[in-house]
């Protein structure tokens, strides 16, 4: 288990797994005003690269509010996000129990389509302005969960703003960044805060939007002898292997910055 601290502001760190496969990053103190739009221009210096998961993390904090980006060039993920959304965690206890989470975008909730192969960076392609219009169309409403058990309360994201939280996913020039705010602190009786329990990091996890189980199974059967198929094991992904529609999980435990 390795932390790490500042860095010069435009390194990227990379942030290497463990034994114990944990990875830890230090947020740092927040010193400038954060727009939450999803265009990343705020955090030079406050970004980790999680190696060799095409997946870069941001933390930032004060004494009331948590400020998380990620941001990945991987087509596939891209895809996954436009189309299923994706879910932040949170673990007040430093583990990678989904105590808390926050869903967003509410995607189409169907399978989407195998995006074109690579990561890359620079002028916007094809594929960005696919993913962008899609986008476009489901970025209106949030998913809360938790904290009880089965408590999921879908608003949008006006409501969600009186809370507290503010939420952007954007795709430019082949990036796409997901930037979150997030309480520290309660705000109300309806307060939704992830304050981490005294002398613990914040468990943090990013899954990506998936289809249930039974149709994933029906799926990957139905294009075991498809071109899609023969695609994907040309990528050197399994038979019943599918990255559209395979559970995806990434835990990060932030250590918050103090004054």
């Amino acid at each position: 288990m390795k932390r790490y601290g500042r860095m010069a502001s435009m390194l990227l760190i990379f942030a290497l797994i463990s034994g114990c496969n944990e990875i830890d990053i230090t947020s740092r103190r927040l010193e400038r005003d954060v727009i939450v739009d999803g265009l990343d221009t705020e955090w030079d210096g406050a970004r980790y690269l999680i190696d060799k998961q095409y997946i870069t993390i941001g933390a930032l904090n004060d004494d009331n509010y948590l400020y998380l980006r990620f941001s990945t060039p991987d087509r596939m993920k891209q895809t996954r996000i436009a189309a299923l959304g994706c879910t932040v965690w949170f673990d007040t206890e430093g583990g990678t129990k989904k105590r808390l989470g926050i869903h967003f975008p509410i995607g189409r909730n169907r399978p989407p389509a195998m995006p074109p192969s690579g990561h890359f960076a620079g002028a916007d392609s094809v594929h960005t302005q696919r993913m962008r219009a899609i986008l476009d169309s489901t970025r209106t409403r949030i998913e809360l969960i938790g904290p009880g058990e089965k408590e999921r309360t879908t608003i949008d994201r006006a409501e969600a703003e009186t809370r507290g939280i503010l939420i952007a996913t954007n795709i430019s020039k082949n990036i796409l960044v997901h930037e979150l705010r997030i309480p520290l602190r309660q705000t109300g009786a309806d307060g939704f805060t992830v304050q981490p329990k005294t002398g613990k990091p914040l468990g943090v996890g990013i899954e990506l939007g998936h289809v249930d189980s039974k149709t994933a199974l029906n799926l990957r059967k139905r294009d075991e002898k498809t071109e899609k198929a023969r695609e994907l094991r040309r990528r050197g992904f399994s038979q019943m292997s599918n990255p559209m529609i395979d559970s995806y999980e990434l835990w990060v435990r932030v250590f918050l910055t103090g004054k």
